[in-house]
């Protein structure tokens, strides 16, 4: 195997060390590297370096290959890495960016830093309270690339009505409406709240995923518990006194998770696995 081969396989296979290692070097000779891999794998390594460091060397690289990176990292990710960015390089990589990404971008920026709005992913599936339980599920097939364990119901003012569990809809009626289904939301955190208040919002109550609502209390997007935690560090685990049970469960859970999506979407282990590889 080639040198060049085997630095990708162990990038690939282990982007935690990777990381390490790069942070040994300079961003000038990191860049060198980075611009000889594909954007997933770059994003795969970014996941593990820290934010002055991705920065430092997104600075460096072309703006159309920045945008390609910061697509692959998510909504959440990309925003927290455009913010360290100089205005106008900030914009040049939206402008490359395809016009609704770039846009659901903007709108988490335009949240002030510290708040639920500006970590928030806005890119969630939505469906109408009469919306069919066919429907849902035909809509989620054609657009599983942006599926969570649950999908919400919004009224046409857009505000939130209630969650429905992905399960739930596999095994109703199809002919049903999902608002017969759905459970109502037992909280919703203010995107302008500040991050550390969001554990007396939810009253410490662990979730995988918070939705969110703007100041007129429309549904704007979620909040994952990940994401929440990753910019807290460890204090972020202080957000629920369970949270190491909370994630041993989420181990178990997400075994049921891919059995669901496996009824959901035929060959999603494949298609998941050749995703990884890529």
């Amino acid at each position: 195997m080639k040198v060049e081969a085997l630095s990708r396989h162990f990038l690939q296979e282990h982007p935690r060390d990777a990381a390490r290692v790069f942070e040994q070097f300079g961003p000038a000779d990191t860049v060198i590297y980075l611009n000889t891999l594909s954007a997933e794998n770059v994003a795969r390594l970014f996941q593990h370096l820290s934010p002055s460091v991705v920065s430092a060397c997104l600075a460096r690289m072309d703006a159309g290959e920045s945008a390609r990176i910061l697509k692959e990292l998510g909504i959440e990710r990309a925003s927290i890495y455009l913010r360290r960015m100089e205005k106008r390089l900030r914009q040049l990589v939206l402008e490359h960016m395809p016009a609704y990404y770039a846009g659901m971008l903007r709108l988490v920026l335009r949240y002030p830093d510290g708040t639920v709005g500006q970590l928030m992913d806005p890119d969630v599936i939505t469906v109408n309270q009469q919306t069919r339980v066919k429907t849902a599920i035909d809509f989620i097939r054609d657009n599983s690339d942006r599926l969570e364990n649950e999908i919400y119901v919004v009224n046409e003012q857009q505000r939130l009505q209630g969650v429905v569990d992905i399960k739930d809809l596999i095994i109703t009626e199809q002919s049903k409406e999902v608002m017969h289904i759905m459970q109502r939301p037992r909280y919703s955190i203010p995107a302008r709240s500040r991050l550390n208040n969001v554990g007396s919002i939810t009253g410490n109550n662990y979730r995988d995923v918070y939705p969110v609502v703007d100041h007129n209390n429309h549904f704007v997007g979620i909040l994952r518990h990940e994401i929440l935690t990753s910019a807290f560090g460890d204090r972020g685990r202080g957000l629920s006194d369970d949270a190491d049970l909370a994630a041993g469960l989420l181990v178990m859970a997400d075994l049921f998770w891919k059995t669901f999506l496996n009824l959901l979407i035929p060959d999603y282990d494949n298609r998941e696995r050749r995703g990884r590889d890529e």
